[in-house]
């Protein structure tokens, strides 16, 4: 994937495309579209093993007046279980990738719940860069779900899981006051600012 940074500091997925959908039978529709170029193998435990991860982003808007008022954006994120190396052909770099992805994720997440932390690095994975919206905004909600097995062969796994999730229920955001700034982050939301400044002419 190759990721550029709009002018509002959004990360952007280069030649992907945006519909637009007016029900829940499309939404369903474009999430199974996308499943279909979704990559699966046979990992030696499971036949249909993820071998990528997968987001699904939908932007729910609401208008005022034929005006969009407020956007929320909702992120279904599908990760790709992290996995011993097998050492043969494409297996091996497929897995490699996913746990390198993985680990930049719990570095993130570590980053986060450390307050002696400034810096995060959301930069040392494609898969960060698209999460860091949801995981550094006080205004986000985040839920995450993990799969566990009850077989003692897969005990290490299990236990690697809980310890993630459990690292990841640790993060707290905090809102920052901004300084004068001026949230336009609508055309209505823009609209009212606009119409805010100009009384405030006026009474000068």
């Amino acid at each position: 994937l190759e990721l550029r940074e709009s002018w509002d500091g959004t990360v952007l997925v280069q030649g992907l495309s945006t519909f637009e959908v007016d029900s829940y039978e499309e939404v369903l529709y474009m999430l199974e579209s996308g499943m279909e170029g979704r990559s699966w193998g046979d990992n030696g435990i499971n036949a249909t093993s993820s071998r990528s991860h997968a987001l699904f982003q939908v932007a729910v808007e609401s208008r005022v007046d034929g005006i969009v008022d407020n956007v929320t954006k909702l992120s279904f994120v599908d990760l790709a279980g992290s996995e011993k190396v097998q050492p043969f052909g494409t297996m091996l770099q497929e897995t490699a990738q996913i746990n390198l992805s993985l680990s930049a994720l719990g570095q993130c997440i570590a980053a986060l719940i450390d307050s002696r932390r400034t810096h995060v690095p959301y930069r040392n994975s494609k898969l960060t860069r698209l999460l860091q919206e949801s995981l550094q905004s006080p205004a986000s909600s985040t839920v995450m779900c993990i799969c566990l097995s009850p077989a003692k062969s897969s005990l290490n796994e299990t236990l690697s899981s809980l310890q993630f999730a459990d690292r990841a229920k640790r993060v707290k955001l905090h809102y920052r006051k901004a300084s004068n700034a001026i949230q336009t982050s609508t055309p209505a939301a823009a609209k009212r600012r606009i119409q805010e400044l100009e009384a405030q002419v006026e009474a000068l």
